[in-house]
């Protein structure tokens, strides 16, 4: 488990890891009580509110299906057995 803020800076593309980490809003965090995240695609949806944000829903939307099968990738890897 990591923060999202661990997450976001583990995003290897450095446009989107700016876009999660201007758009990352700590209350937001605290009130969906996910501060803790097992992976960048929970970071993403617990991150902040994605129609809040200037690139809008269709964009995160995008981004976390593309995390969820693996097209964005971070400095770590996680592997289930």
């Amino acid at each position: 488990m990591k923060t999202v803020l661990e997450w976001y800076n583990k995003i290897t593309d450095p446009k989107i890891r700016a876009k999660a980490l201007m758009n990352y809003d700590p209350s937001f965090a605290c009130s969906s009580n996910r501060q803790q995240c097992s992976s960048l695609a929970d970071a993403f949806q617990n991150g902040f509110l994605w129609s809040d944000s200037p690139e809008g829903d269709h964009y995160w939307c995008q981004i976390f299906e593309s995390t969820k099968s693996g097209r964005i990738k971070t400095t770590e890897y996680n592997f289930e057995l």
